[in-house]
């Protein structure tokens, strides 16, 4: 039987809990330890937070630190904030203890567009260690911003989560989107990562 990744997770806000939800119904995955950033989630078992009908023996903490030094991990799965500078010291505390880091991040999918001099060192660091770090910039990021009105996607269920409706930013921004504005928009946000 082949071994099975072992996965913290840092993060169980909204994108967190559905990631670590997700994770659950995999086979080659076992989760061994969850870190909040909120202090009242601080020693509640995991599958009650996540609303699972039982307790899985996964403490949820607010010290990752003393959990990466306790816990052997393959990966973190990192899901707190969208923003390179807030992310950073996270990530390095995660690099240092030699894990494999994961991100959700928006900034981290090319963390050089906003801070060169800290996706230098993140990358140095991954090396230094032999690690590695993906930024997925998904949270929910690019995906919310390409199209304004998704109304003629709304059968579609994204990423197989069955519980999330796509809707229509229109809706949500309250406004008319120029098509036209939007494209151009897209294009130069586009060349500027180039």
């Amino acid at each position: 039987m082949k071994r099975k990744i072992k996965v913290i997770l840092w993060g169980l806000g909204n994108m967190g809990s559905i990631i670590a939800k997700e994770l659950f119904k995999k086979e080659g995955v076992e989760i061994v330890g969850a870190i909040a950033r909120r202090k009242e989630k601080e020693g509640k078992d995991l599958g009650r937070l996540l609303n699972f009908d039982k307790e899985l023996g996964i403490r949820v903490t607010n010290d990752a630190k003393s959990l990466f030094e306790t816990t052997e991990t393959d990966i973190l799965l990192h899901c707190t904030t969208s923003f390179v500078e807030q992310v950073y010291h996270q990530i390095k505390l995660a690099l240092e203890k030699r894990i494999n880091v994961i991100t959700i991040a928006e900034e981290m999918y090319n963390p050089w567009i906003k801070n060169q001099e800290l996706a230098e060192k993140i990358d140095n660091l991954a090396k230094i260690n032999n690690v590695t770090v993906l930024g997925t910039g998904i949270n929910p990021g690019f995906a919310l911003n390409v199209n304004n009105d998704l109304t003629p996607f709304s059968y579609i269920i994204p990423c197989g989560i069955k519980d999330v409706n796509i809707t229509s930013m229109k809706e949500v921004l309250n406004k008319e989107i120029d098509m036209k504005t939007l494209k151009k928009n897209i294009i130069k946000e586009f060349k500027s990562t180039l």
